[in-house]
């Protein structure tokens, strides 16, 4: 099963705001990490997000595994794509 994460965490589109300060902070990891399980315990297989392009190395980094879903997109101004997150490896990791 998959589901929708409408808007990750409070990431701004604002050019003026790194991503890199958005999405390193730890309470967003682990804000991610506690919406993973209660997605997994109530049947959730993987994640999906629109995210800004370099979301998903931000991700990784963390020790999130997500990989693009489809080509990037232009929105507002900024490539734009679709990634999913795979709850099953975070659970175990």
């Amino acid at each position: 099963m998959t589901w929708e994460l409408p808007r990750f965490a409070a990431a701004s589109l604002h050019p003026s705001i790194a991503i890199e300060h958005q999405v390193s902070a730890q309470h967003v990891s682990e804000l991610l990490r506690n919406e993973m399980r209660v997605a997994s315990i109530l049947g959730a297989q993987t994640l999906v997000t629109e995210s800004p392009v370099g979301m998903a190395r931000l991700l990784q980094i963390n020790g999130f595994h997500a990989k693009r879903a489809g080509v990037p997109m232009m929105m507002c101004g900024m490539p734009i794509t679709v990634l999913q997150i795979n709850c099953a490896l975070m659970i175990l990791a």
